[in-house]
C-alpha cells in the first residue's frame, strides 16, 4: 500500500499509516528513493529537471539519512517543542506544540520543566490545564532562571526542556544564552550574552568519508574538535544542509555554527520548485532552532547571476523570521544587492 511521497530532501518528514496498520499484523516497510541527479562539487545552484519540472538539485549521492522510528500516538500528541532564547539569556520561552487529530475541543494536562545537563535535577515545574482546539495548538510559557548558567564557547551548558501531555513525553537539549547583531548600519557587531564576539569561520561542503553526505557521530563529533583546535569559534554549512548530529556535538563541545538549505536558487525556478524549497527551508529551522549552537541562517551562499527574484526571497526570509524569530535571517553570505530590503 503506497503511503507517502516527499520529495523535500535532506530533511526528515512524518508518515501517517492510520488504518493501514492493524494490531498483530506482520507487516515490512519499504522505501524507494529515487536520485534524480546533482552535483559531486560545489553547483548547488544548478536546477535538474524531473518529470518536465525545474526543482532544486542536489547531491549525486542519495540514502536514508536520519533515523527513522514508528509511533504509537494518542489522538492528543505533543509535535514539537521549540525554546525560544531572550535578549535577557536567562530567560526562554517555550512553545510546545500540541497536535489535536479529533474534532472535538479537548482539554489535556500539559507539565513542563526544566533539567540541568549531567544533574537531572528538576527545575521550575508546572503543569497546566490547556484546552485544545482541532488540529495545532501552541502553548506558549516563559520560564526565568537567575541562576541559570549560561551557554557559551568556553563554557557549553546544557539543560534539557521536558514536556509531557497525557502519555507523551518530549524532551529537547538547549542551552540559555543570547546571540545577536547590533548597531547594523552605523557599527555593526555581534553579541553573545552581551560580550563583542567576531565570528572565525570556515565552509563545512557536506562531503563525508564512507557516507558521502551525512558524517557519522564520530566524524561529527571530530569535525567540531578540529575546527576548535584551529582557533575556530564557528563553522558554516556551505551549499547544503546540515545535520543534527553535528549541532548536538556543536552544542555539547562549544562551537557555533550558521548554514543554508543549498540549492535555493536552484530550487527558484518554478512553483513546484519553490514549494518544494519552501517545505526544505521551514523544515531545516524546525530542526535546527533550539540548538544553541546555531546562530543564524543563510538562504543564499552568493547572489549573482539569474539570483534576483526578490519578491521571492523577501516571502522566504519573512516565513524563516515568522519560524524562528530569534536568530538573524540574511538572504545572502556575499553580494547582496542594494535594491532589496527587509524592514524587520
Amino acid at each position: 500500500k503506497p503511503v507517502a511521497v516527499d520529495q523535500a530532501s535532506d530533511t526528515p518528514f512524518e508518515i501517517d499509516v492510520t488504518g493501514k496498520l492493524k494490531a498483530g499484523d506482520k507487516a515490512e516497510l519499504a522505501v524507494r528513493i529515487t536520485n534524480p541527479g546533482g552535483d559531486y562539487d560545489w553547483m548547488d545552484y544548478v536546477p535538474i529537471v524531473w518529470n518536465g519540472v525545474k526543482i532544486h538539485g542536489g547531491r549525486c549521492v542519495g540514502g536514508i539519512t536520519g533515523k527513522g522510528s514508528l509511533n504509537a500516538l494518542d489522538p492528543v500528541y505533543i509535535d514539537d517543542g521549540f525554546v525560544m532564547n531572550k535578549p535577557d539569556p536567562r530567560t526562554i520561552e517555550v512553545r510546545t506544540t500540541i497536535r489535536n487529530t479529533t474534532d472535538s475541543v479537548q482539554k489535556a494536562e500539559l507539565a513542563t520543566c526544566v533539567v540541568e545537563e549531567g544533574a537531572d535535577k528538576k527545575l521550575v515545574p508546572a503543569t497546566e490545564t490547556v484546552e485544545l482546539q482541532p488540529g495545532d495548538n501552541v502553548v506558549s510559557r516563559t520560564i526565568t532562571l537567575p541562576d541559570a548558567k549560561l551557554w557559551d564557547i568556553d563554557s557549553p551548558n546544557l539543560y534539557r526542556l521536558v514536556a509531557q501531555c497525557g502519555n507523551d513525553v518530549k524532551e529537547q537539549t538547549f542551552g540559555f544564552r543570547w546571540f545577536a547583531p547590533e548597531g547594523i548600519g552605523e557599527n555593526a557587531i555581534f553579541r553573545l550574552n552581551g560580550r563583542r564576539v567576531r565570528i572565525l569561520s570556515a565552509l563545512s561542503w557536506g562531503w563525508w568519508p564512507t557516507t558521502g553526505i551525512i558524517p557519522t557521530p564520530e566524524y561529527a563529533a571530530q569535525q567540531v574538535a578540529t575546527a576548535k583546535q584551529f582557533g575556530l569559534n564557528s563553522l558554516f554549512f556551505h551549499r547544503h544542509m546540515g545535520q543534527p548530529l553535528l549541532l548536538q556535538e556543536a552544542d555539547r563541545q562549544g562551537l557555533m555554527y550558521h548554514g543554508e538549505p543549498g540549492s535555493f536558487v536552484g530550487g527558484s525556478h518554478s512553483p513546484e520548485g519553490k514549494a518544494i524549497m519552501k517545505e526544505r527551508v521551514l523544515r531545516m529551522v524546525k530542526m535546527f532552532r533550539s540548538h544553541p549552537s546555531f546562530v543564524f541562517y543563510d538562504l543564499i551562499n552568493e547572489q549573482w547571476g539569474d539570483s534576483k527574484d526578490y519578491a521571492w526571497y523577501q516571502h522566504m526570509v519573512e516565513e524563516v523570521h515568522k519560524a524562528d524569530p530569534t536568530r538573524v535571517v540574511a538572504l545572502t553570505s556575499a553580494w547582496g544587492k542594494q535594491d532589496y530590503n527587509v524592514e524587520d
